[in-house]
């Protein structure tokens, strides 16, 4: 397990991104993670690296949802984040930063 990298939990499984470019998570085929759900847009989900840490940002038209509240985009620093997809009930992504260096 690369300990650097995003470790994300969907109802299609686990993985973890490394973080060596920008990752996508969406309906679509050509996404990095996959979820088949009608709620969820081909390309709903950017998982972007930076030097503070990943952030999650919203590509979609249905947004993403944290604690019930619509955001445009959640820096991923201090801990597991659950996200939900499409709607304040959407498909849960969780998301877990590496620990800080």
């Amino acid at each position: 397990m690369d300990p650097t990298g995003l470790r994300i939990v969907t109802p299609a499984g686990e993985t973890v991104l490394p973080p060596d470019r920008e990752h996508v998570v969406g309906r679509g085929r050509d996404c990095d993670v996959v979820l088949a759900d009608g709620r969820v847009s081909r390309r709903h989900l950017r998982l972007e690296p930076g030097g503070d840490g990943w952030l999650a940002r919203d590509i979609s038209s249905n947004g993403i949802w944290v604690n019930g509240t619509r955001r445009v985009s959640v820096p991923l620093t201090g801990g597991e984040v659950r996200v939900h997809l499409g709607a304040a009930n959407g498909p849960l992504v969780v998301l877990i930063p590496p620990p800080p260096a």
